[in-house]
């Protein structure tokens, strides 16, 4: 087949028509990218074999893969993995995907290494996720286990209690009508789904600040035992049991059940 003619596309600049001519009538072939029609110097005259056309056609596949991959990362870094699973979104060719990922690494599009460096830090310093929840998000792009390991040392045991003393002093101020022992079982299981670990969690319940506030637990054993007042008709063993498992101070539980008889 002859290249017979070839025209600019109208709506994708930077890709061209590509026509022939077998001998009997003139049709259009294929399109290319401009790299691709450059490279294999395509022009007018231009002699192309059924194995020429495979060849610029896979070609063309790579850069196509190569743009979309380009804009993909234009909003924010990728790790390897997404980038895959969106060309394959693309229908970008399993034959191609490889080729793809091997340039855009060549070009720097592509660093797991730095990937996660900035993943870890982006997280350690602007959300309230430990450790191990970025390292389990991280396996989920992909990433490899060392890059992994180097880039979650920055995020080290002294930066992860201290961050878990923060959100600790945080979050216990919207748990105010638990007793303390209860507030740190609860604060403790927080921490644990955010992905901390146990042995800092325990050092951070040790270090947090917990200067009892009278005023704070008195109204806490109060919401508590007005309700169980109530469920148990007035039956104090009962309700000093239940105000107890809350983990209440026993001379506040007296307290609270003086009060109460006093009341009736």
């Amino acid at each position: 087949m002859i290249v017979s003619k070839i025209t600019p596309q109208k709506k994708n600049k930077g890709r061209y028509n590509i026509y022939t001519f077998d001998g009997q009538k003139e049709e259009y072939a294929f399109s290319v990218d401009e790299h691709v029609l450059v490279s294999f110097q395509l022009k007018k005259g231009k002699e192309l074999t059924s194995f020429d056309i495979q060849e610029i056609q896979y070609q063309d596949q790579i850069r196509k893969g190569i743009h979309l991959a380009a804009n993909y990362l234009t909003a924010r870094m990728r790790s390897r993995d997404e980038v895959k699973q969106f060309l394959l979104q693309k229908e970008i060719e399993e034959a191609v995907l490889e080729e793809v990922l091997h340039h855009l690494e060549e070009y720097n599009y592509i660093k797991d290494d730095e990937y996660a460096v900035a993943f870890v830090k982006t997280y350690m310093e602007t959300s309230d996720k430990g450790p191990v929840w970025i390292t389990a998000r991280l396996k989920e792009k992909g990433i490899r286990s060392e890059y992994i390991e180097k880039a979650i040392d920055l995020f080290t045991e002294e930066r992860e209690i201290e961050k878990a003393v923060a959100l600790i002093e945080k979050w216990s101020t919207g748990l105010a009508k638990y007793s303390t022992v209860e507030k740190k079982q609860k604060l403790y299981e927080k921490l644990v789904q955010k992905g901390f670990q146990s042995s800092v969690i325990s050092i951070a319940l040790e270090e947090a600040d917990w200067s009892p506030d009278q005023d704070e637990e008195w109204n806490a054993i109060v919401k508590q035992g007005e309700k169980a007042w109530s469920r148990y008709g007035g039956d104090t063993l009962k309700v000093k049991q239940f105000l107890y498992r809350k983990g209440f101070d026993l001379d506040l539980i007296e307290r609270f059940i003086h009060e109460k008889e006093e009341e009736d």
